[in-house]
């Protein structure tokens, strides 16, 4: 048999040309595909761990976010149950100190009440002691009475110092007597000759009634004065009485 080379190399190079044209139209093009595609699928496989990823991050970090956030709302809650309980102490305290000082402002104000009730009728007590004595020595001012103020008063002359005695007696001889009684004539002559042996010079004696003397006399000469009468007595123990009630209101209390 007999090979017909020219065929041979025709058929070869039909063959060559037949696998550039595949290579170069088909193959290629069908690798280049593949090679993209396992690319494009690589790649979104990337992107998909990369986003799976980035997923389990941010769940993570959302995980943690809310595990804070759940302690920082419990540490919250813990402050403000415990402010809310110094409050309620700040609170019950406050109002036991208002009771207490209301109580004590309340006690105190008893106390200064009862004390100024205490006072008051003490006072009027007094007045009306005072005023009691007024009458009954008004009442008891008969002759007898009156007859012993003079002569006390006479008394009280002779026992003034020289000085005085001489002044009152630079005011003779009009001297003026001022009682609460009309003055007898009898126990006028005997307080003139009292006074004259006094003071050692006539005298002339006006006598005018004074009814605010109270069973008292009071000799004026010269712009000398000379008393006795009950109703200063008296006046001074209501003064008496006055101070002392002003100091005990004025001392500080035991019970406040």
């Amino acid at each position: 048999m007999q090979i017909d080379w020219l065929t041979v190399s025709a058929q070869l190079i039909n063959f060559l040309v037949l696998v550039w044209l595949l290579q170069r139209f088909l193959y290629r093009p069908v690798l280049d595909a593949m090679d993209k595609r396992e690319a494009r699928i690589a790649s979104r496989l990337a992107e998909a761990d990369r986003r799976e990823a980035s997923a389990r991050d941010e769940a993570r970090a959302w995980r943690e976010k809310t595990e804070a956030f759940e302690r920082k709302a419990d540490a919250l809650l813990v402050e403000a149950r415990e402010a809310a309980e110094r409050q309620r102490r700040t609170l019950v305290e406050a109002a036991r100190t208002e009771v207490e000082a209301t109580r004590e402002r309340w006690q105190q104000d008893i106390v200064r009440e009862q004390q100024d009730f205490r006072e008051a009728l003490e006072r009027e007590l007094a007045a009306s002691a005072l005023e009691v004595a007024k009458r009954l020595l008004a009442d008891l001012a008969h002759a007898s009475l009156q007859h012993e103020a003079l002569a006390t008063l006479a008394r009280r002359l002779e026992s003034l110092p020289e000085e005085e005695r001489a002044a009152m007696a630079a005011a003779a001889p009009r001297l003026r007597l001022a009682s609460a009684f009309e003055v007898d004539a009898r126990s006028r002559d005997e307080l003139v000759e009292a006074l004259a042996r006094t003071l050692g010079t006539p005298v002339e004696l006006e006598c005018v009634r004074k009814p605010e003397l109270l069973l008292g006399v009071e000799l004026v000469g010269n712009g000398r004065k000379l008393d006795w009468n009950a109703a200063a007595w008296l006046e001074e123990f209501a003064g008496r009485v006055q101070a002392s009630l002003a100091d005990r209101s004025r001392a500080p209390s035991g019970g406040a």
